[in-house]
């Protein structure tokens, strides 16, 4: 998996464990949706902290999809720079493990 960013490594391990695929590759932006025990997991996978922008571009990919739950998978432990409010629609999680 050379060349491949962080996310996009955690998004092919995601896939080794989970029925699904990716939803979007795009920079800022690596999205994986999953089916784990019959729920359907809309996985935003981040490495870095989350701006304004990001969100929006996230928001615009996720509309376009159905899914019982949003998940942040953050693989940082910088701050975000958007307000806590902002981010209350997803579950939280820091490792694979806890999808």
């Amino acid at each position: 998996m050379k060349g491949l960013s962080e996310s996009e490594k955690v998004g092919y391990e995601i896939l080794k464990r989970y029925e699904g695929g990716f939803v979007s590759r795009r920079d800022g932006a690596i999205a994986v949706k999953i089916l784990k025990e019959d729920k359907t997991l809309l996985v935003w996978i981040r490495q870095s902290p989350i701006t304004q922008d990001a969100l929006k571009l996230f928001k615009k990919i996720a509309e376009k999809h159905e899914y019982d739950e949003l998940v942040l998978l953050k693989l940082y432990s910088e701050a975000d720079y958007v307000k806590f409010s902002e981010l209350s629609q997803f579950r939280i999680v820091k490792s694979v493990d806890e999808l």
